[in-house]
């Protein structure tokens, strides 16, 4: 598999990146954000908010939840009642202090208690965890990555 981090949003607190897996056209954000605008259009706006605001304020702690593991994380989604629980999941990887890593997202089935029984979002937080260790291990600089638009294999 191959990858490339491209800048998305570069704020005064924090940098927001995005990946390119492969041969996609576009990035992990952009594809959650053209799948689920018109169907969840509250809570992909929410999440872009939320990304605006990480941009201005830095990475803060209560914008997550953790997914046990590395430093794979989950965006908050908006707030409801029991009700009318949010279904969209959007992970990331938090690499250092000032910069997030998007990786992409998707909706999580009612019938499902934990992103490990949906296939999709497994294969998510699968791929951002090959993708944080191979970050760790080469000890990579996301900057210079990003401005020589480099692409990184991992074997699958």
């Amino acid at each position: 598999m191959k990858f490339r981090i491209v800048e998305i949003l570069k704020g005064r607190r924090a940098k927001i990146h995005s990946m390119i897996i492969d041969d996609a056209e576009k990035h992990g954000l952009k594809q959650f954000y053209d799948e689920f605008i018109e169907t969840n259009n509250k809570e992909v706006n929410f999440f872009m908010d939320t990304l605006e605001k990480i941009g201005r304020i830095g990475i803060k702690d209560g914008f997550f939840e953790d997914q046990g593991g590395n430093s794979i994380y989950r965006l908050k989604n908006i707030p409801t009642n029991k009700k009318d629980k949010p279904q969209l999941r959007l992970y990331c990887i938090k690499w250092g202090s000032m910069c997030l890593i998007i990786g992409g997202g998707g909706k999580k089935p009612d019938d499902k208690r934990a992103w490990q029984e949906a296939p999709e979002l497994r294969r998510i937080n699968e791929l951002l965890s090959k993708i944080d260790n191979y970050l760790y291990e080469n000890n990579l600089n996301i900057d210079a990555a990003c401005q020589n638009n480099t692409t990184f294999e991992i074997e699958d």
